[in-house]
């Protein structure tokens, strides 16, 4: 009896001195853990969760005697998630290029302007010319809030002068928004001189968009909202003693072709505004049936449904009768490694935690070496050392028999961020701290998770 306490004794030191030395260890691992939680979902989250769309976009065009156009354009983005800034580019097709570009940011009613520049700094512009297109990249960092940019030019010879009619034709939005657009406000203004019985307009776009003559110098066009990929074209014809000074002239009766082609237009739009109105009245129609007969299986079938739950209930919901009678299993079901076990017992998926706890399982088995080191760092003044632990690969075990995504662990983090031989904790933190690595970080992620 004496012996037998003896053992238990020393057997009982033996388990504290290890717990004693384990214990640090346990409490880094804990804490790198969590730091790759966190990496992980910033990572998802910075790289799913950005969008914007345009709330608003109001164009006022000026219309000179010398049939140039004073044009200003106020876009007002919505932007949900962190961004550096915005484009806008301008086709110049159709007018002799462009005069007095300049870009603002409304901030609290105040045009703040921006400098054009090639520093591609905060509250600068870079302005680019390719062929008839124009490219505004403004640098204005942004995040979770509404901003307008305002962008203000002139256009020459944007007027068409012919012997009998003056035009202004053109696609004030074009084509290549890849977002909606709501709230479009488009305001004309030309030179006095003319009646309302002497303007026409016309407007080309979505069948929503509605064209008025206002007074005899204003007209206006509105879009309540534009799909993407959708421009707004904008047609006005007036007299051309309207602009006296116009270089860009044709000597050609153009009046009756014009009218004829956008007869044509409009009769198209008419037939296509009433297709659009007998589908909806058709949907409507649907809609209105199928409510109905949902209505009608509804009160059928829920008796049935109310029958069903009961016999599944009373077949299925049974304490299940476990065949192990023992208090634990002194051995592992199966040779599966934490990662594995994750995928099968969070309904398929892999979480960022498994990436440590494959690590440690490849230290248990002797795969690879853990062990608390002494390392130097480079301080402001002199260098300091500190502690850090790290993980070598063990020369006296063949890798040959890992399965694939330890395999790819291993070349990730040894060959990867490692020297080839071992890796530092502190350098696997520190990896992702770079925004190339971090991209490449996820994407080494993504591809370890697909080895399951």
């Amino acid at each position: 009896m004496k012996n037998k306490n003896n053992s238990y004794v020393k057997c009982n030191l033996y388990i504290k001195s290890k717990l004693k030395n384990q214990i640090p260890k346990l409490v880094y691992l804990i804490l790198l853990i969590f730091v790759f939680s966190s990496l992980f979902s910033n990572l998802v989250s910075a790289a799913s969760n950005r969008s914007y769309h345009i709330s608003g976009y109001n164009i006022t065009i000026t219309i000179n005697t010398d049939g140039s156009a004073d044009i200003e354009e106020y876009i007002t983005y919505n932007f949900s998630g962190k961004f550096n800034g915005v484009l806008f580019d301008l086709d110049l097709s159709g007018t002799k290029g462009i005069s007095n570009s300049e870009v603002y940011i409304l901030k609290q009613g105040q045009h703040v302007p921006v400098e054009k520049s090639d520093s591609e700094e905060p509250g600068t512009y870079l302005y680019t010319k390719e062929g008839n297109m124009v490219h505004f990249k403004v640098f204005e960092p942004s995040e979770n809030e509404e901003k307008t940019f305002i962008y203000k030019y002139t256009l020459i010879d944007a007027v068409t002068k012919y012997s009998d009619i003056a035009e202004f034709n053109r696609k004030m939005i074009g084509t290549g928004w890849q977002v909606h657009i709501e709230n479009i406000l488009i305001k004309a203004t030309l030179p006095d001189g003319a009646t309302k019985d002497d303007i026409k307009v016309f407007a080309h776009g979505p069948l929503t968009g509605t064209s008025r003559i206002i007074d005899h110098r204003t007209v206006e066009f509105t879009v309540p909202l534009l799909p993407p990929e959708t421009f707004v074209e904008t047609r006005i014809l007036f007299p051309t003693s309207l602009v006296p000074d116009s270089k860009n002239t044709i000597d050609k009766i153009a009046l009756p072709d014009i009218l004829e082609h956008e007869g044509k237009l409009a009769e198209e739009a008419n037939i296509a505004r009433e297709k659009a109105r007998e589908q909806l009245r058709l949907q409507e129609e649907r809609e209105r049936r199928l409510k109905t007969a949902g209505k009608v299986v509804f009160y059928i079938l829920l008796p049935l449904w109310f029958m069903i739950i009961i016999l599944l209930y009373i077949k299925y919901d049974k304490e299940y009768k476990r065949k192990f009678t023992g208090k634990y299993y002194r051995e592992l079901p199966g040779e599966y490694t934490p990662a594995e076990m994750s995928v099968l017992m969070n309904m398929g998926y892999v979480l960022p935690r498994d990436i440590m706890a494959t690590l440690m399982d490849l230290v248990r088995k002797k795969y690879l070496i853990l062990e608390e080191v002494t390392v130097q760092k480079k301080g402001l003044l002199r260098d300091k050392q500190i502690k850090d632990y790290k993980i070598s690969i063990n020369p006296k075990r063949s890798l040959e028999n890992l399965k694939s995504h330890e395999s790819f662990l291993i070349q990730w983090f040894i060959n990867e961020i490692g020297d080839g031989t071992s890796v530092l904790m502190d350098d696997i933190t520190n990896y992702s701290k770079d925004k190339k690595r971090a991209r490449d970080f996820k994407s080494d992620y993504d591809l370890w998770c697909e080895k399951f």
